[in-house]
């Protein structure tokens, strides 16, 4: 693509991201946006129907071979929530997806939940003899892969189907969610080495969105880069945020997630307002860029978690210019994502610490 293309490719999405502001500004002065009139939080999906019909042609997803608005992501998931109704399985079901980073994945993680069922994603990278392992562990009723996957998986004896990846308008009879509704399940090893599963809800995911958002102040609509595994929870932040709020989710692939200097390009060049990622990973980008590395990146906010954070490194951050905000953000999977978030807007709030690692 030329200079000229992606000049106009950028002028028309900022125009979309604009108009999704302005929709998701008319959405809250019409209507509570957290809670319902008798004080029930707002789930999040509900919100993204919402959005859907408020901002169709925002963007709403990007991966490595293009784009969804809004829209189409919506398409995308009635599709995948009337296969799964069809194949008989909704709300108390469990289905697998076994994708790479794509939109496609992230349309089946939404087409789950609008079928009432919960999602667990396990990444198509690496060793497939490993996932397959992992995913007869997990015993999900049904697993959605690509074409290309389902017939080894059939053969290791995982219940299979291709999914669907056309455009449809929402199937009737989808279940009305309530909170108390498993939205996805998150399975770690167990101290056995056995997948210990970790239910999240509707509920839960609305609480957490509306917490993180009112401590770190997020209101409009953002870029989200999501760097880490689908398969775990740090990630959660940027994915659930973006689709709570409006936003455009960046799926980073597993080469530029692994290349310091290539991301940070990438964060510049699409001009990444959002991102939560571990101390060390970010250490990376920053110690291997001389001293105006990260001079065209400017962040509104870098959410770190996973590990400590010390003082002197939140303090290197800060004085980077790169960053507005700066947030530690701590808390168990049993918590839904975290629980705790001190977020630092100047060295002030640093100089206010006495101890060597910052606070949660």
């Amino acid at each position: 693509m030329g200079g000229r293309d992606e000049r106009a490719a950028r002028r028309r999405t900022g125009h979309a991201f604009a108009l999704a502001a302005t929709a998701l500004a008319g959405v809250r002065a019409n209507a509570p946006w957290r809670r319902t009139r008798n004080g029930d939080r707002i789930m999040l999906m509900r919100k993204f129907t919402t959005l859907c019909d408020a901002a169709p042609q925002a963007p709403a997803v990007v991966d490595a071979t293009g784009s969804l608005n809004y829209a189409a992501l919506d398409r995308r998931a009635n599709a995948v929530a009337a296969q799964l109704r069809a194949a008989g399985l909704g709300r108390g079901a469990l289905v697998a997806v076994f994708m790479p980073r794509t939109a496609a994945t992230l349309a089946c993680m939404l087409g789950i939940m609008k079928a009432g069922a919960a999602y667990t994603v396990v990444e198509d990278e690496g060793a497939s003899e490993e996932h397959c392992a992992r995913l007869l562990a997990i015993g999900a009723e049904l697993t959605l892969c690509e074409a290309a996957r389902a017939e080894t998986l059939r053969a290791a004896g995982i219940e299979a189907e291709i999914a669907a990846t056309v455009e449809l308008d929402e199937p009737a009879g989808l279940p009305a969610l309530a909170p108390d509704d498993v939205a996805y399940v998150l399975f770690t090893s167990g101290s056995t080495g056995k997948p210990k599963g970790v239910s999240v809800t509707h509920g839960n995911i609305a609480h957490y969105t509306d917490a993180i958002a009112s401590a770190l102040g997020v209101n409009t609509p953002l870029r989200y880069a999501h760097v880490s595994t689908l398969a775990a929870d740090l990630g959660n932040t940027s994915l659930l945020l973006s689709l709570a709020t409006g936003g455009c989710l960046h799926l980073i692939d597993a080469r530029l997630r692994k290349d310091p200097v290539a991301l940070r390009d990438y964060l510049a060049e699409h001009r990444i307002e959002f991102i939560k990622i571990t101390p060390t990973h970010w250490n990376a980008i920053a110690s291997n860029l001389d001293a105006d590395g990260l001079k065209d990146v400017r962040l509104r906010y870098l959410v770190l978690g996973g590990e400590p954070l010390t003082v002197a490194f939140a303090r290197r951050i800060l004085e980077s210019g790169a960053v507005e905000v700066l947030s530690n953000h701590y808390g168990p999977t049993e918590a839904t994502v975290g629980v705790c978030a001190w977020p630092m807007r100047s060295l002030a709030d640093l100089d206010a610490i006495k101890s060597e690692c910052v606070p949660v």
